[in-house]
């Protein structure tokens, strides 16, 4: 459910706003807000596999703060109870991966073969690959009974993995805006 909370979370309702005006905040206030499972190698050893949610974001100096807000409205506001609102974003989302798998199946080919061999192979199948697609399918094949249960999966995934103990953050500004920057995450980190 991560890597469908990753594609879903970002065209979902929140609290304070439709899907629409968030987008439009985003827009006017940030360089772009993205959100993705990933995962990175430790040493570069397969066995020290560690997955990532990533919620990346950028601005200019002084539309930090927005972005920031942004950044907790879409981790700790998103509304996943919307059911006419998750049902369009899963139907649409499930025709995407369609086109994508009909457009590179071979690149689908090759993520299933790697899965065979390498922890990091498995992690791309489960969260972007056949196996992502396939689950993905099976959940909208019968949507109306499983709204229910994906609302609920989805926002216990979201309170799994935004808690501040899970928090890295990355910033790259002058010198000048660091504190802005840091005081604004560590705001954010007490959410």
């Amino acid at each position: 459910y991560a890597a469908l909370l990753a594609e879903a979370m970002v065209s979902l309702n929140t609290t304070n706003y439709s899907y629409g005006d968030l987008t439009n905040e985003i827009n006017i206030h940030t360089g772009g807000l993205n959100t993705e499972l990933t995962s990175f190698l430790e040493n570069r050893d397969d066995a020290q596999l560690r997955p990532q949610f990533v919620v990346s974001g950028k601005a200019v100096n002084t539309k930090v703060n927005q972005l920031f807000a942004l950044i907790e409205e879409m981790t700790l506001k998103t509304r996943y109870d919307d059911p006419e609102r998750l049902k369009t974003v899963l139907i649409r989302h499930q025709s995407q991966l369609e086109n994508q798998v009909k457009q590179d199946g071979y690149g689908f080919t090759q993520t299933r073969l790697q899965s065979y061999f390498s922890n990091a192979g498995m992690f791309r199948e489960i969260s972007a690959g056949f196996d992502y697609y396939w689950f993905v399918n099976d959940l909208v094949k019968d949507l109306d009974q499983n709204l229910t249960d994906i609302s609920t999966r989805l926002s216990q995934t979201a309170n799994l993995l935004f808690k501040k103990e899970n928090c890295v953050a990355a910033i790259t500004c002058e010198k000048k805006d660091f504190k802005t920057a840091s005081d604004q995450f560590a705001r954010f980190g007490k959410s």
